[in-house]
C-alpha cells in the first residue's frame, strides 16, 4: 500500500508562522522517522490552500511525504499523528492507495 501524508509548513494551528529553523528541524525529524519506521520516503514540496472560518483564502507552503510498501495502516496513522503534533497542526491529511509497486533493480 502507498500512504501519503500532507501537512502545512508555514502556519501552526494557532495561525502563528513556523520559523525556518523550527520547520527545518521538524522536517529532518520527520524524514528520519520515515526511514526508521518505513524504510524510506519521498518528500514533495508544494503550496496548498483552503478557506478559513472568516471565508478568506489561505495559501501556505506544504509538503507531502509518500511512503511505499506500507503494510501496517495503524503504524502510518501513528506517524501522521506524530507529524501533526510535531508541527502543532490542527490536522494533516492521510491518504492510502492500493497500488502495485515494485523495486526495479
Amino acid at each position: 500500500m502507498r500512504v501519503e501524508i500532507t501537512f502545512g509548513l508555514q502556519y501552526d494551528r494557532d495561525n502563528r508562522t513556523i520559523d525556518s529553523f523550527d520547520r527545518d528541524k521538524a522536517l529532518f525529524t520527520i524524514r528520519r522517522a520515515a526511514v526508521a519506521d518505513f524504510g524510506g520516503y519521498t518528500l514533495i514540496d508544494h503550496v496548498g490552500g483552503w478557506i478559513n472560518p472568516a471565508g478568506q483564502l489561505v495559501e501556505e507552503v506544504s509538503a507531502t511525504i509518500r511512503l511505499d510498501f506500507v503494510n501496517d495502516l495503524t503504524k502510518a496513522e501513528r506517524y501522521a499523528k506524530y507529524i501533526k503534533r510535531l508541527l502543532n497542526q490542527s490536522a494533516v491529511v492521510l491518504a492510502t492507495y492500493a497500488t502495485e509497486s515494485r523495486m526495479i533493480d
